[in-house]
Order: C-alpha cells, then structure tokens, then sequence
C-alpha cells in the first residue's frame, strides 16, 4: 500500500493514477484522488504544483501521440530529470532551438525539432520548480521570484476576467485595462469582447439597428460578434477601429492586436475586411477563417495561415505559449501585458527564438525556462530584466 503521505512533487506525477486524476481519464481514479485530497488539505500546495506540471506535459504531447508513447515520454524526461538533479554540478548541453525550413515547403517546420525544445522547456519549468537553489536568478534578494515581489512595484501575473461588465444602456463607454488585467465586456447589441491587459476599448453611444455598430480599440481584444439579421432590417456591419487600420465585420470571431504602429489578426470564424486608412487609395483586404494579417506602419506585412491556433488564444487562458517565436516578440508580448521590460545585452540574443507552452503566465517562470533552454544569464533591477550571455 502507498502512503501518499510522503509523496513529493516528483513522486506524485510519476503516479498514473494521479495523472488520470488531473487529466480527468479515469473515474475511479478521479473518485479517489478527490476524497484524498479533500482529506490531506496540508498537502494543498504540493498537490497544485504537481496538478500544473502533469498539465504542462500534457500540453506538449501531440494528438497523435499513443499512450504507449506518451508513457515513453514520461520516462524519457524524468529521467533526464533526475540525472540532471543527481550530476547538478556538471553544466548539461543546451539544445539551440532553431527550426529548419523542410526542402520545398513554405512555412511548414520540422515538427521533431519543435517538439524536442518544447520538451527542454518542460524538463527546464520541473527542474526550476523543484531547485530553488539553482535558478539563474541574480540580483533580486535571495534568489526570491518575481511572483514573490511586492505588487506595488512589480506585476508579473494576469488574475482571473473580472465580472462581466455589460453596457446595455447605450451610453459612451471607455474601459481600460491594467497591466496584468483581463476584463469581459458585453457590448449594447451582445457581442462580447475579452479585453487584454494593458488595452482599452471604447465605443461610442446610440447604437441603434440602422446604423453600423463601432468600437475603437488600442490593445488586444478577442471579439465575439453578434450577427444582425439584414433581412430583419438590423445594419449588418460591425466596424472596428485602430491605429491605421479599421477593421468591418460581419458576425464573426476574432482576436486583434493593436499596439502602437503595429496591429495583427487572427480569423477563427466569419469574415472581415482589413482598410488601410493610411493608403486609402488601397483595395480593402478580405481575409479568411484561419488566416493571420499583420499590418506593420500601416500596410500590409504578411498573410499567413493560422499554424496553432494556441498562440493567439493564450492570454486568455492565462498562460504562455509561444511557437518559434524570436525572444524580440516574447519580449514585446511581456512589456505590453505586464509592464516588465526585457532588455538583452547582446542583439543576437534578440533573434533566438523560442517553443514553450507555459500553463501559467508568470513572468519569473518564463525567465527561468528562457534562461535555461538558451544557457543565459539574467538580473533584475527595478522593472527590467536583462538577459545575457554566460561568460
């Protein structure tokens, strides 16, 4: 018999059955690991942290992957795991995770590569989170976390969507966002819209069924828009405005990312037109379900197809997830969301470039994987992190 009393972090994950509790598989698993729990309230801590880490594995496994396989998985990496905790003193060989282009095919990536740097940062987030003692944290007390720094002067996590603000009165509205904040709001003809932190979004008043419906916004925001009915005589056109680009829709859903002279599109459902209201003399540009638009100082950069749809819907998930991303990005994506400036001491560091999925979106951990995955060193000083190359 178990005594799951003297369980660790490590000893808890290894167990099937608590995985099964966690990934929600097994009924009789799930029954007990629930009354356990329940019953053992001092080990609340230990058990959240091992619950995170069986979802961050979880997360890195592909569809296709059999049991049989994943279970293989398993043991591969604790077992570089343990041989890391055990040989500690010895520097281990980092993995420069840079994707190769396959021959002749345009935007498709070696999924091997992908999945072995993923799985470096799973292996860098467990081994992190069990040795305290050997995070390349400098500067910041006694290597005391970021999420362990007063609020006050340093937001690294996004709480959970406040309550669901509904403006059904149709008077002018302005709602903005802190850093580290998500906020729900229930536009007049309800539509929906999950406003990123750091963002706001207005809308003007007098909505009414005959007239388009507007909303500007200067951030990030997913929309769920409400189709109107033309035959019904409902004005059909939804318009969203930014910073040299307006976006019409027509009852669809999408995430839109408007920073500075910078806006970028992903289409989940519907359809939209992109105007160019810096090039008036421009066609407007329709884009399609799955497709990403990226528009750059106002005209067009690039159209792609979505490649992971989980890289634009993290943040409102509250977790990282970045796939091939150049740490120039990560770091935008940081400052925008969390007012913590990442400052990289050599430009080359700039272009490394990064595959990770993160269940939570704390910054310190962040830090910790990059750091690790990429051999670096990092320090903190006030609201900056900077990274830089081992000497």
């Amino acid at each position: 018999m178990k005594d799951y009393q003297y369980y660790t972090v490590n000893d808890f994950i290894d167990d099937v059955g608590f995985r099964n509790y966690v990934l929600r598989k097994n009924a009789t698993d799930i029954a007990f690991w629930a009354q356990w729990i329940a019953e053992n309230a001092h080990k609340k801590e230990l058990i959240a942290e091992a619950e995170k880490l069986v979802l961050l594995f979880a997360a890195q496994t592909p569809p296709s992957v059999s049991n049989t396989e994943t279970s293989e998985e398993w043991q591969k990496l604790w077992s570089r795991i343990e041989t890391q905790q055990k040989e500690i003193e010895v520097e281990q060989p980092v993995l420069e995770p840079v994707l190769e282009p396959i021959e002749g095919g345009k935007n498709k990536w070696l999924w091997v590569a992908a999945a072995s740097v993923a799985l470096l940062a799973t292996a860098a987030f467990l081994f992190f989170k069990k040795n305290p003692s050997s995070l390349p944290w400098e500067s910041f007390g006694q290597y005391q976390s970021i999420s362990e720094a007063k609020t006050d002067t340093f937001k690294v996590g996004k709480e959970k969507t406040a309550t669901t603000i509904d403006f059904s009165g149709n008077t002018e509205t302005s709602i903005k966002t802190p850093f580290g904040k998500t906020q729900q709001v229930t536009l007049p003809d309800g539509s929906t819209v999950l406003l990123n932190a750091n963002s706001q979004l207005r809308f003007s008043k007098n909505w009414s069924k005959t007239e388009a419906r507007m909303v500007w916004l200067n951030g990030e925001a997913e929309f769920s828009v409400k189709h109107y009915d033309v035959m019904q005589g409902s004005a059909q056109k939804f318009i969203v405005h930014t910073e040299g680009v307006k976006v019409e829709v027509i009852g669809t859903r999408f995430n839109l990312m408007s920073r500075g002279e910078k806006c970028k599109l992903a289409l989940y459902e519907g359809k939209v037109e992109l105007q160019l209201t810096k090039h008036p003399e421009q066609e407007n540009i329709a884009i399609t379900p799955n497709e990403v638009v990226q528009v750059d100082n106002g005209a067009v950069v690039r159209i792609i197809p979505i490649k992971k749809v989980e890289v634009y819907q993290a943040w409102t998930k509250q977790h990282f997830e970045f796939d091939d991303t150049p740490l120039s990005e990560v770091a935008l994506l940081v400052e925008n969301n969390y007012g913590v400036k990442f400052v990289f001491k050599e430009e080359a560091l700039k272009n490394k470039r990064l595959t990770a999925s993160i269940p939570d979106d704390d910054v310190a951990v962040l830090v910790k994987v990059i750091c690790q995955i990429f051999n670096i060193n990092n320090k903190q000083k006030a609201k900056e992190i900077i990274f830089e190359t081992k000497n």
